[in-house]
């Protein structure tokens, strides 16, 4: 799974989906339901094998850890909380069963789960931009809808997203110097790009490669 902002970012038989992962141009899966029943879709496009998993955050979205058999399987269907065992709730998003898990950040939660005012992770939907998703939310790079855009740190926002100098999450950070990223990133003199450059074409215009750092400067 290889986050990505422009085409060029990903590999040549691939492209840079509305959600910022690169996907296949061919994909082999469009969700889950395309995949075999062991299987499941992953943001690239391909059907993958179900993982080993310990908890049910360690699962893909509509799965669930199957703690015998230590294997993620696909959430039970719900109309209602009642529907669901205990310690677990009905998602009003997909109609599935998934673990009641406390958050303070998004980050705390599974991939697509909004750290919500309630300080559990509940799934609220997918989207495409801001207005695909309820009030007081906002549509992260993964495309998932969070709740709460405010920040102080890149921690509370979700994956995909970073918070800006401006104190809200988005999608594509801004930054002008290393320190303005994540670690293990570089800033290309506009945004935040994995591991660090190895050379000038990986910098914005009027940024050069310093070899030392492995960063962008002016």
């Amino acid at each position: 799974m290889q986050a990505c902002y422009f085409d060029s970012d990903c590999a040549s038989d691939k492209y840079c989906s509305s959600q910022n992962y690169c996907r296949y141009i061919d994909a082999e899966c469009g969700s889950s339901f395309d995949c075999g029943p062991s299987e499941y879709c992953e943001v690239d496009g391909s059907c993958l094998i179900t993982s080993g998993c310990r908890y049910n955050t360690e699962c893909p979205g509509g799965y669930v850890c199957d703690i015998g058999a230590a294997v993620c399987v696909q959430a039970p269907r719900c109309f209602s909380d009642v529907d669901c065992g205990g310690g677990f709730r009905c998602s009003s998003a997909d109609g599935l069963c998934y673990a009641i898990v406390g958050c303070q950040y998004h980050s705390q939660c599974a991939t697509g789960y909004s750290c919500e005012a309630s300080g559990l992770c509940e799934r609220v939907g997918t989207c495409q931009a801001d207005d695909g998703c309820p009030s007081n939310h906002y549509c992260s790079g993964n495309g998932y809808c969070y709740f709460d855009a405010s920040c102080t740190q890149d921690v509370e926002c979700a994956t995909g997203s970073y918070c800006s100098p401006q104190g809200y999450c988005t999608n594509t950070p801004y930054c002008s110097n290393a320190a303005q990223c994540l670690g293990g990133e570089y800033c290309d003199g506009k945004v935040c790009r994995t591991g660090g450059c190895t050379s000038h074409i990986q910098c914005a215009p009027g940024y050069v490669c310093d070899a030392g750092t492995g960063s962008c400067i002016p």
